[in-house]
């Protein structure tokens, strides 16, 4: 994700998601587009706090964050969180009212 979302190169070894201070200081596609009226959310169907992706999703400056906290439990394939499948009628359904311009980004916990 850092390097879709903040253009740092991938480090095989370490992640950089695991040092917030790090982190929080690397430019932002999100926080750029933000800035030019842009509205962001993150679309995740997993637990948010795991690998520190919560701070580095709010430190990326996403506006809306979407996680299985907002399903009903029942949806659970595991516990890792909600199917897939559930997560993108949810985002669907989000578009009918989605304000432009806006940056969705969807990360899926789909395990071949």
């Amino acid at each position: 994700m850092p390097a879709i979302l903040n253009g740092y190169p991938a480090q095989p070894a370490q992640s950089i998601i695991k040092e917030p201070k790090k982190s929080q200081t690397l430019p932002s596609i999100v926080r750029i587009l933000s800035e030019n009226g842009y509205n962001s959310s993150f679309w995740y169907g997993g637990e948010i706090n795991f690998a520190n992706f919560k701070s580095f999703v709010i430190g990326s400056g996403f506006k809306t964050i979407v996680t299985k906290d907002n399903f009903d439990p029942e949806n659970f394939n595991s516990k890792w969180g909600v199917h897939d499948h559930i997560l993108f009628e949810a985002l669907k359904d989000s578009m009918k009212s989605v304000r432009e311009p806006f940056l969705n980004v969807v990360l899926t916990l789909f395990k071949p």
